[in-house]
């Protein structure tokens, strides 16, 4: 059955706008780096840990990411990228992806998405509490970034979203994890976000 922290996730994600398809019924592993981008991935050492690449040509970007952590099929059709956690403790997993929309209106400015976009997780979440919410640079690109918390199926998530806009779809980075186990591993997703490049 698909654990508390991941209805987590799914609501979170179901509330984006995101036109994603059904679920699957259960988080299906996959440890197959050629599951995701290139086949030849580059390395890199941060703070003496080893990250992998991942890199899609078609939607243009690629980052780095703990070659520990484990590829895991995409609960929706629209998650590009979908990065779980190594542990035999479902509860603690966290989850990072990398998720695309096609816009309805190709010329909506980053505000109006942003605006439409929160406002769908008030309307979602009555007990979200949006901790912070800013206008940033992203890779270069003008960006929102997002960080909040919110009750599914009586499980707090927290959730760091980033998202942008770019040749008529927008993309969204985010972090998901048990509000309890959340900084367990956010310097790592932000170790990941921070490698991050908009090709």
């Amino acid at each position: 059955m698909r654990t508390q922290t991941l209805d987590s996730l799914i609501r979170f994600i179901k509330s984006w706008k995101f036109p994603f398809l059904v679920a699957t019924s259960m988080l299906i592993i996959f440890n197959l780096p050629a599951l995701i981008g290139s086949l030849n991935q580059k390395k890199m050492t941060i703070e003496g840990a080893t990250f992998v690449s991942y890199e899609s040509k078609e939607h243009g970007f690629k980052f780095f990411y703990p070659e520990n952590w484990i590829v895991a099929q995409p609960p929706y059709e629209a998650i590009l990228v979908f990065l779980v956690t190594k542990t035999d403790i479902p509860a603690k997993r966290g989850f990072f992806m990398v998720s695309i929309e096609k816009l309805a209106d190709p010329n909506q400015s980053l505000a109006s998405y942003s605006a439409e976009n929160i406002k769908n997780l008030k309307d979602n979440f009555p007990d979200m509490a949006l901790l912070e919410s800013r206008d940033i640079t992203f890779a270069g690109q003008p960006a929102h970034e997002i960080l909040q918390t919110a009750t599914s199926n009586k499980s707090l998530s927290k959730s760091r979203q980033i998202w942008y806009l770019r040749n008529g779809n927008a993309y969204a980075v985010a972090y998901v994890a048990g509000v309890d186990f959340y900084n367990n591993y956010e310097p790592i997703a932000k170790q990941m976000i921070q490698t991050f490049k908009i090709l």
